[in-house]
């Protein structure tokens, strides 16, 4: 009787998962081969399906994690620290007398302790210099500084450490105002401590929500950079809030660029024009504090200690 394999011939993985083995192979050996044929079939039907079946759409990312339309126009800025290639792309939308103005400060306590902040030269003359900052760089609340550095790396001014003797100097502040004034005496009638060369316009009229302002400030996180400062536009969202440094008082917030050694940056309009100054905030995010320049200095014209040329001379410059 003939054998019933040689009537009804099977080939490939179909012989392998039915036949027995034959005598020359060891039941291991079938065994491995089977298994083998099974796994391959198995991927075949996996691939299969995921060809076939319908493809879920990913989650979309978390609400935080999309683009805002100011964090797309500040892409260069979120380096840190800023190349001196950015620095100098966005140095060409500042006016002349704001990267003349424009000073880095650090303030020296008796025992040497350092606070680091920003500033605008109001004037410099013969008798004396005037720089706009925030209070709270200058009037810390645990020293009163002995001596104040004015630098100006990015308009090739290294920095120069001035004194700050009692009757050298003085600090003009007012109630419920988040500026100050430093005004230092100079010994030397000839002697320039800043590239100082007019005064910046300055605008009356606030801004509003939405405006694109430029900033200028000299943060501690830009000191390895090799022209030590940062240049960033900061959008006006609309918003308030406090500084732990200020109290209760209300600033404007807007996103962009700030760190430690921004408070006192000067920050200009689309027409050139100082209107606002940086008090607060830290890296790339919605939140730098930000207040009116003409609403505040403007108060200072009534102080007792303000030189009266240095009020004639900004009440000219406002616009």
């Amino acid at each position: 009787m003939a054998d019933s394999s040689s009537e009804h011939p099977q080939s490939g993985f179909i012989s392998t998962l039915t036949s027995k083995p034959h005598d020359n192979k060891s039941w291991s050996e079938f065994g491995t081969e089977r298994r083998r044929v099974l796994k391959g079939l198995s991927l075949l039907a996996t691939g299969f399906l995921a060809a076939c079946l319908p493809q879920k759409e990913p989650p979309p990312p978390p609400p935080d994690s999309l683009p805002t339309p100011m964090s797309s126009q500040l892409n260069a800025f979120v380096n840190t620290p800023r190349t001196f290639e950015q620095q100098m792309a966005v140095r060409e939308k500042l006016p002349q007398d704001m990267i003349n103005n424009a000073v880095y400060m650090n303030a020296v306590s008796p025992d040497r302790q350092k606070e680091v902040g920003s500033g605008l030269v109001l004037m410099e003359n013969k008798k004396y210099l005037a720089v706009l900052t925030a209070r709270h760089f200058i009037v810390p609340l645990d020293f009163q500084p002995v001596e104040l550095m004015i630098a100006q790396y990015h308009a090739g001014r290294q920095g120069k450490s001035i004194p700050l003797y009692p009757d050298s100097h003085s600090v003009l502040t007012l109630k419920d105002n988040p500026f100050a004034i430093i005004l230092i005496n100079k010994n030397d009638p000839d002697e320039k401590y800043t590239n100082f060369s007019q005064i910046l316009p300055i605008s009356e009229n606030s801004y509003q929500p939405g405006d694109i302002l430029t900033s200028v400030a000299f943060p501690e996180v830009c000191l390895k950079s090799n022209d030590k400062w940062i240049v960033n536009e900061v959008q006006i969202t609309g918003n308030k809030g406090t500084l732990d440094k200020e109290g209760d008082f209300q600033f404007d917030i807007g996103t962009g660029w700030t760190d430690w050694g921004s408070s006192g940056g000067p920050i200009k309009n689309s027409r050139d024009e100082l209107s606002a100054m940086t008090f607060g905030g830290k890296g790339y995010q919605d939140k730098v504090y930000v207040a009116p320049v003409y609403p505040y200095l403007s108060k200072f014209f009534d102080h007792p200690d303000m030189p009266e040329p240095l009020k004639k001379a900004l009440s000219e410059s406002v616009r």
